[in-house]
């Protein structure tokens, strides 16, 4: 075995145990996904619930990350088994969940490699998971079906349907996710891949969480400087 093809096996075995130890958190996030679809009370976890499958997008490569997709869309299929949701209970719709999601996170798992996590492309490229779901005839498909009748349903939903509710939805959460991934790499000082900024509504957003979290930051007890400490 040559060293090059060593490295690469190390490697993609590293990328492995990493999709392996990110499996537990798709399977909470999928399952997220269904309690919001079939309870008007959790809307506010559609903002929250793709989270996991786009960090996985973030630091896994295109074949794992399918293997990532793929763990998500299942697992939502097999919790929304639990409910009374709009997920036909069909062979069809347990392919489609798995397919679907698996070819949206290997897609944007390349795009991120070649042109940085960029939540306006994933947002755009969620669009496509929506429609390529249509054949399950889901009541305003996934994302936009977990705020139920709320207040951006009724506003933008009026405007573009439930796809620009969904993209609206796909893209906060991958805002949110930049947001906490550069809040990350600022404490621990981690870089991660540049991401690319953000459309301009976003960013006022962005930067109050910023603010937010800064201000947590400095809240933190600290220990008073050595030459200050008290002496035996």
């Amino acid at each position: 075995m040559s060293p090059r093809t060593g490295t690469h096996l190390r490697s993609a075995s590293a990328c492995w145990h990493r999709a392996i130890c990110l499996a537990p958190l798709l399977a909470i996030g999928a399952w997220l996904m269904a309690l919001a679809l079939n309870s008007p009370a959790f809307w506010w976890l559609g903002w929250v619930t793709l989270l996991p499958l786009f960090f996985s997008i973030r630091v896994l490569p295109p074949v794992q990350s399918f293997a990532a997709g793929a763990v998500w869309g299942s697992t939502l299929f097999l919790s929304s088994l639990r409910y009374a949701s709009d997920v036909p209970q069909t062979w069809f719709a347990f392919g489609m969940l798995a397919v679907v999601p698996g070819a949206y996170a290997a897609l944007a798992s390349r795009v991120t490699q070649r042109r940085g996590f960029h939540p306006l492309l994933l947002g755009l490229g969620w669009v496509g998971v929506e429609l390529a779901l249509r054949p399950l005839a889901m009541h305003h498909g996934l994302l936009a079906h977990t705020q139920g009748d709320s207040l951006l349903v009724q506003t933008v939903g009026n405007l573009g349907g439930y796809i620009l509710v969904a993209f609206v939805l796909a893209l906060i959460n991958a805002a949110l996710l930049s947001a906490l991934l550069e809040q990350t790499s600022e404490a621990t000082g981690t870089r991660y891949v540049l991401v690319p900024p953000s459309p301009g509504w976003v960013l006022p957003i962005l930067d109050r969480v910023r603010c937010i979290a800064r201000a947590l930051h400095r809240m933190q007890p600290r220990a008073p400087p050595r030459g200050l400490l008290p002496s035996n």
